[in-house]
């Protein structure tokens, strides 16, 4: 009723989203065991989710799909440098990283509701929950004007990741891992034009597209992919820790061996799928978390060189500017190890097998 009062009318369109709705509600009720954080920020994920489908439903009654310029979309699993990939390469001014205040809030609640307006909402919001977000920081920093992961965005078909790392769901995870993603790309794909700019061409990110990005390479013709790699081992090991993070704002009891077997699960799933549809993609580069940390110019210069992209000067220069002002650990160092996570380095390896550990 909220978010139907807030968009000005109660139309959700395609059906696709509610089994994943239904799903969603159900385990938050009956596994999650939210505590009044989790309670507040889980309300306040699935509102602004919400609200977003009204919006864009409205949106495509009434307007013709946009054209766009083929986006730069970066993924690998998480934990594999595409966070700091994505704001590096948001440095050069022909790209648009959309922040996390944009992604949440695509559409304008009314006609007086600016940019402007839309994104001081959101950083009064999110200033209520810098306070939960300091032992966050140092895995990874999230703030409203930071270009941020396309799982916001994509929410709104309650066919996404998000939930999970949000809170403890287990029967959504199992529900997310085997859902067709069709419909969901199809709704992406829509909000894009949205979240463009004009004469830019969007640079996105998002761990998970990496089961998906057949998908995520329908959106939009010529659209380039950047696969990041990391051993899986380090790299599952960082994201546990980081759900151990998160599921421990939002639940008094959480179960941190139960999410991260779960996590690893789900994550294989994604890499099976990912080698599936490779074999017959050549719009893929590979770029290795190792030459991302010693030499991210480099790394850029290859993804110029395959998205046959300029690298103009200034550009490299900012390049330079980020890198320098950007060192690993600057917000603190994160510690973590595998045996945190209850499984064997072995059993986690096996779990990958799909996945190269370095780029080919």
């Amino acid at each position: 009723e909220t978010a139907a009062r807030i968009a000005g009318h109660d139309d959700l369109g395609d059906w696709a989203y509610a089994e994943g709705f239904d799903i969603l509600l159900c385990s938050l009720e009956t596994e999650a065991n939210l505590n009044a954080i989790g309670r507040w920020g889980l309300r306040r994920s699935i509102l602004y989710a919400l609200i977003t489908r009204l919006l864009l439903v409205e949106h495509r009654r009434h307007n013709k799909p946009v054209p766009i310029e083929p986006p730069i979309i970066i993924t690998g699993l998480p934990r594999t440098g595409t966070t700091f990939l994505h704001r590096l390469l948001a440095q050069d001014e022909q790209f648009h990283a959309p922040p996390l205040w944009h992604l949440m809030q695509p559409f304008p609640r009314h006609r007086f509701d600016s940019l402007a307006l839309r994104r001081a909402r959101f950083k009064l919001m999110l200033a209520a929950s810098l306070p939960f977000l300091s032992d966050i920081d140092a895995r990874h920093y999230i703030r409203a004007d930071e270009p941020e992961e396309c799982m916001f965005a994509m929410a709104q078909s309650f066919c996404s990741m998000l939930f999970w790392t949000q809170a403890p769901v287990y029967d959504y995870l199992d529900w997310y891992r085997q859902a067709d993603r069709a419909a969901k790309y199809s709704e992406y794909g829509a909000l894009l034009p949205i979240l463009d700019m004009p004469g830019k061409r969007l640079l996105l990110k998002a761990p998970e597209h990496l089961g998906s990005i057949d998908h995520a390479s329908s959106m939009v013709r010529g659209t380039v992919i950047v696969q990041t790699h990391r051993d899986p081992i380090t790299a599952f090991a960082s994201f546990a820790s980081l759900m151990r993070g998160t599921h421990a704002m939002v639940t008094d009891a959480p179960d941190h061996k139960r999410a991260a077997r779960a996590t690893l699960q789900w994550l294989a799933e994604e890499t099976r799928r990912n080698a599936g549809v490779r074999r017959s993609m050549n719009n893929v580069i590979d770029i290795a978390y190792d030459d991302i940390v010693s030499n991210p110019l480099a790394a850029a210069e290859r993804i110029y060189r395959f998205a046959k992209l300029d690298l103009a000067p200034e550009t490299r220069s900012r390049f330079q500017t980020f890198i320098a002002q950007n060192p690993q650990g600057k917000r603190g160092v994160h510690r973590y190890s595998a045996e945190e996570t209850g499984i064997a380095e072995a059993e986690i390896r096996q779990a990958f097998e799909a996945l190269p550990l370095t780029p080919s």
